[in-house]
C-alpha cells in the first residue's frame, strides 16, 4: 500500500547561502510537521556531516551554474558540478545515476536571470527530457506571490505538451525561519514500503507526487 508523506525538498544552512545552522533547520522542519527533508546547499554537501537524525534529513546538492540550478537529492558526496556545461548536463546525470541512487530536477525554472540571481533560470540544452525526473514549479514561501511559479508552471506544462512525462514538484528553498503568516506549498511524496530515504528516491522516481497547499498562522519558529 503507498502512503503519501509531506516531504521539503530544497533548503540551505550557513554551510551556502542560508542563515540556519543545520541543527536550526533540523529542528525548523520537524516542528513544522515534515516526514522527511533534503538539505540541498548550493555547490556542497559540507552541511551533511552535522546531521544528527539522517533518518529524518536527508543528503543533496543544489547545483548553481550560469545555466541554470538543479537539486540532486540522495547522495552525501559533493558532486562536481564544474564539469557541466550548456550541453553536456544529460551526460553527466547519466553518469551519476549508474553510480549512486539519486535523482534530479530543475529548481525554479520560470525564475528570470539577473544580477540579485545570475543563471537562476533554466536555459541548459537538454534532449531527452526523460533523463531528468522532475520540475519544481513551485518556489519559496508564498509561492503563488510571485511571477515565477506561473513562468515555472508554464515551462512544466509545455514538456507535457510535448508528451514528456515528468513530476512536478515544490520547494520552500528554505534559507531561514518565515516569521509572517503564509501559504505554503507542500510535495508529498507515495512510499510503498517502510519510509526511508531509498523509499523516498524510489517515490520520486516512479513519479508518485502532488502538491498541495497548506495555510498556517502563525508560521512555525524555533522556541
Amino acid at each position: 500500500m503507498i502512503k503519501y508523506y509531506p516531504i521539503e525538498l530544497h533548503s540551505h544552512t550557513i554551510h551556502s547561502d542560508g542563515d540556519f545552522k543545520v541543527f536550526e533547520l533540523e529542528k525548523y522542519m520537524k516542528k513544522f510537521g515534515y516526514k522527511g527533508a533534503f538539505l540541498t546547499d548550493h555547490n556542497t554537501t559540507s552541511g551533511y556531516s552535522e546531521v544528527s537524525d539522517r533518518e529524518f534529513l536527508f543528503p543533496g546538492i543544489e547545483w548553481s551554474t550560469f545555466y541554470g540550478h538543479l537539486t540532486i537529492l540522495g547522495e552525501d558526496k559533493n558532486l562536481d558540478f564544474t564539469l557541466v556545461d550548456k550541453n553536456n548536463l544529460e551526460e553527466i546525470l547519466i553518469n551519476l545515476k549508474k553510480k549512486y541512487n539519486i535523482v534530479a530536477g530543475a529548481a525554479h525554472p520560470g525564475i528570470i536571470s539577473g544580477e540579485i540571481c545570475p543563471g537562476c533560470d533554466f536555459t541548459f540544452n537538454i534532449k531527452d527530457w526523460n533523463n531528468l525526473d522532475y520540475i519544481e514549479i513551485s518556489n519559496g514561501d508564498d509561492a503563488y506571490m510571485v511571477y515565477w511559479t506561473e513562468e515555472s508552471y508554464k515551462f512544466w506544462i509545455d514538456k507535457l505538451k510535448k508528451g514528456v512525462r515528468i513530476p512536478a514538484v515544490s520547494g520552500r528553498d528554505l534559507h531561514r525561519p518565515n516569521p509572517y503568516n503564509s501559504i505554503f506549498t507542500l510535495t508529498m511524496i507515495g512510499v510503498e514500503n517502510e519510509f526511508s530515504k531509498i523509499e523516498v528516491i524510489e517515490g520520486i522516481r516512479k513519479g508518485r507526487t502532488y502538491i498541495c497547499l497548506l495555510y498556517t498562522s502563525p508560521s512555525p519558529r524555533d522556541s
